[in-house]
């Protein structure tokens, strides 16, 4: 075990931190043999990616134990508000490192959504300006439009015909 090649710090305080207390000590160990190992293989920063990997892979546990140590039936009263929008900034992170990934997914999610939100949009658009009540007259059928162009002809439109 070389001296100067070891996990950084923080990821082994975190390692430490999220693993259940009866596992903490084999975890540990078994993270930073595996560590060398790779270290040896390829390389330091190799190695420092897939201690990071692991160590973020124990999140899941950890939050695994905060959820069932609520337990069934007690009122989740310790969820305060600022945890609640801590835990909604880690996911929008989270999206957008997934977005930074892949942006041709992104960019059709995006366009996906512009198009059906702007369609929605036009189609209530259209049905809004459209009448829903009948015309307030006893004869709707009998009602006529005229209209002149610029040669000074004029036109009348009756419902359903047309006539010059």
């Amino acid at each position: 075990m070389p001296s100067d090649i070891r996990p950084s710090r923080i990821a082994r305080a975190l390692a430490v931190f999220l693993a259940p207390a009866e596992l903490r000590s084999e975890i540990s160990g078994d993270l930073e043999e595996r560590f060398y190992e790779i270290a040896a293989r390829r390389g330091r920063w190799a190695a420092e990616r897939w201690y990071w990997d692991q160590v973020l892979r124990l999140r899941p546990i950890q939050l695994h134990r905060s959820i069932k140590s609520i337990g069934p039936g007690r009122p989740t009263d310790s969820l305060s508000p600022l945890s609640i929008a801590a835990g909604l900034g880690s996911e929008l992170r989270y999206a957008f490192r997934g977005f930074r990934r892949s942006p041709g997914f992104t960019l059709i999610a995006i366009l996906s959504l512009a198009l059906g939100i702007g369609a929605n949009m036009a189609m209530f658009g259209v049905v809004k300006t459209l009448p829903h009540t009948p015309l307030p007259v006893d004869a709707p059928g009998e009602l006529s439009l005229v209209t002149w162009n610029r040669e000074g002809e004029f036109r009348i439109s009756q419902y359903g015909s047309t006539s010059v």
